[in-house]
């Protein structure tokens, strides 16, 4: 159906804010009001899944009831981010105007010289980048899920906490900042990053509470996930937002908190790397028992006694 000069598809993106004549914009209230509906109700749907889940694990796998809360919390992490790296992955084919076909080939016709590939993918065509309400839906989604997260249903020490809190704190300024400056494809490449190691970290965790068993090749194949989405593909971000963005974008909006918070991360990730390494080298596998850490941190995928 029409109503009047919209179609539906055209009346949503008026209200998530994009705008066929604009493409800048700016963080709305129906945004807003959005992300504050998704928090609530993904914070009560991990609880409930918690819930049935530890019921299940202590019917058929683990032998104590804090072991299986842990079992249930590291099913629910995993879900959530296999559920969103496919729909990162989704948006980024469908929304991409053959600009992911042009970085995948290395074709670098029409691309400035003072601009990588990876510049390219992150900023070709800024600001008339597509603006499918989608795209917004997926980021206002991913920041209701950083929100209600920064209240775990896991048991964090002190320094965990902390580690999980800048960890959020950051992510959630550098994704809004990104909406309000009409960053969608760098956005889903960012979270992207974030999200892929998430993904092995947890199934690494649900296969140690549920058997109660150490596994030295999943945490193998965490560090390798972690390395590349981390290590190789972040600072590739990192770069292309410090360099390449001035040779697509003048005058850029929150440029400089982009650099703040994306170059905040980094360090971070670093810091996490060489405890990875540590315990690689040292054949330091044992998992804790009660204890949850960060996402992507690796004491939450294995830690000594």
């Amino acid at each position: 159906r029409v109503h009047g000069d919209f179609t539906p598809t055209q009346e949503m993106d008026s209200k998530m804010g994009v705008s066929s004549e604009s493409s800048s914009f700016v963080f709305n209230e129906f945004q807003f009001r959005l992300i504050m509906l998704l928090a609530p109700i993904i914070y009560s749907t991990s609880r409930l899944y918690i819930s049935m889940c530890t019921r299940f694990a202590v019917m058929f796998g683990t032998k104590t009831e804090k072991g299986a809360h842990m079992f249930a919390c590291s099913c629910w992490r995993l879900l959530v981010n296999l559920l969103f790296c496919a729909w990162q992955i989704r948006v980024l084919i469908h929304h991409d105007n053959g600009i992911l076909q042009r970085f995948l080939s290395w074709d670098r016709t029409g691309v400035p010289e003072d601009s990588s590939m990876f510049g390219m993918f992150l900023f070709e065509g800024y600001p008339d980048q597509e603006m499918a309400s989608e795209v917004l839906l997926l980021l206002c989604t991913q920041i209701a899920w950083y929100l209600q997260d920064l209240f775990p249903a896991e048991q964090e020490s002190r320094s965990e906490k902390m580690e999980n809190m800048f960890h959020h704190i950051t992510t959630l300024i550098l994704v809004i900042a990104c909406v309000s400056a009409n960053y969608l494809r760098s956005s889903c490449v960012v979270l992207l990053a974030l999200d892929f190691c998430n993904v092995t970290l947890y199934i690494t965790k649900s296969y140690y509470y549920f058997t109660e068993k150490k596994s030295f090749p999943l945490f193998i194949l965490f560090a390798l996930s972690f390395f590349l989405s981390r290590l190789v593909a972040f600072p590739c971000i990192v770069y292309s937002v410090i360099f390449d963005r001035p040779v697509y974008i003048k005058n850029c909006p929150f440029y400089l908190i982009g650099c703040i918070f994306v170059g905040g991360l980094q360090p971070l990730f670093v810091f996490w790397f060489a405890k990875i390494v540590k315990m690689v080298l040292s054949a330091d596998t044992k998992m804790p028992k009660v204890v949850n850490i960060p996402e992507s941190h690796p004491r939450s995928a294995m830690k000594a006694d």
